[in-house]
């Protein structure tokens, strides 16, 4: 038969080794937290307020009228575009 001390550290140990693990546990989840917080990920979560294909389907619309043929008619596109000038092909 074993000592009694010898039982209640066993016990202990036991209790040290869970309380180990859920720290590990703890600090995974915070790691994979601060990742995510830290990465670009939350782009990708659908938190856009208008749908993209909205968007692209009016500019084209516009091009089709022929709004970027007048430099005064471009003005219409200033919400859709974010480059100053065209750029130069060729």
């Amino acid at each position: 038969m074993k000592p009694r001390h010898e039982a209640r550290g066993t016990r202990h140990g036991a209790q040290d080794r869970e309380i180990g693990l859920v720290s590990l546990g703890l600090a995974v989840i915070m790691m994979v937290l601060l990742a995510l917080a830290l990465s670009d990920s939350h782009a990708q979560t659908g938190s856009i307020v208008h749908d993209p294909t909205d968007m692209v389907e009016k500019y084209l619309e516009l091009d089709i009228k022929g709004v970027r043929l007048d430099a005064i008619s471009q003005e219409a596109l200033a919400p859709y575009i974010t480059w100053k000038d065209d750029p130069i092909w060729g």
